[in-house]
């Protein structure tokens, strides 16, 4: 059974800091994919389990598949850089 998720932001803007319409729905559009990943993983593991594959293992299978792919591409990266950027223009800010 999938879980209701609200989607009422009022409880976490203030009235001074709202992002704007564009900027919701591609959230909820990032939301909608971790949703719809999440899934297809479960399916994933489904389908490992008759082969004699555990969680751990299958999750391995993704980890290598996406570093072929994706040259090491993952959430934490991403955060990674998005931090380097706002450092950098801290730094560049304060020159």
């Amino acid at each position: 059974m999938q879980s209701v998720v609200s989607l009422d932001t009022t409880d976490i803007y203030t009235d001074k800091k709202r992002p704007c319409a564009k900027l919701q729905e591609k959230t909820r559009n990032c939301v909608s994919m971790f949703r719809s990943l999440h899934e297809t993983v479960d399916e994933v593991i489904e389908i490992g389990k008759p082969e004699g594959f555990t969680p751990k293992e299958i999750g391995q299978f993704i980890r290598n598949d996406n570093n072929k792919l994706w040259c090491s591409v993952s959430i934490h990266n991403i955060s990674q850089y998005h931090d380097n950027r706002v450092t950098v223009g801290i730094r560049n800010a304060n020159v």
